[in-house]
């Protein structure tokens, strides 16, 4: 049985310069979407631009698509502008060109919700009630905000009136 030992395999050297190719592509292609990005940002010059771009970081880049992420921090601004895509296409074609498109990783529903809640200081025990959840599913809403209601004063009753 002569069969050869792993010492005496020579390496397959199409294999490694394959094996590099695909390092490298993958490097660069972090390195671009972060260059991509820079460019995007540097492009943001209106503060409604800049604040979109706030809400979002790069997450790859594919021929002449930009794949974007909602920023951990970005909280309900960040689920706001996932939804409404228009403005970050239009800074990002606006910066790297026409034909350029965007693709955004957004959080599921339940995790905007839950981010959302403690960065307004809201109780997160408001988010969890039936009620609300089947509002903000029903209008594709997070809660900013709540106030108490607005009793109206009451008009002084004619009795209670003393004469002069």
């Amino acid at each position: 049985d002569r069969r050869p030992g792993p010492a005496s395999v020579a390496p397959d050297r199409d294999g490694l310069e394959r094996h590099r190719e695909g390092v490298e592509r993958l490097l660069s292609h972090l390195t671009d979407a972060a260059e991509a990005w820079a460019r995007v940002t540097a492009a943001a010059t209106a503060p409604r631009d800049a604040a979109i771009v706030e809400a979002f970081r790069p997450a790859g880049l594919v021929d002449s698509t930009l794949r974007l992420r909602v920023a951990e921090d970005a909280g309900s601004g960040g689920a706001f502008a996932a939804r409404r895509l228009d403005p970050i296409v239009e800074l990002v074609r606006r910066a790297m060109g026409p034909a350029w498109r965007v693709e955004v990783e957004a959080p599921q529903r339940a995790a905007v919700a839950e981010m959302a809640a403690p960065t307004h200081g809201l109780d997160a025990s408001v988010t969890a009630h039936p009620l609300v959840r089947e509002a903000m599913d029903a209008f594709d809403a997070i809660v900013l905000k709540v106030e108490p209601r607005a009793v109206p004063a009451a008009a002084p009753d004619a009795s209670e009136e003393t004469p002069n």
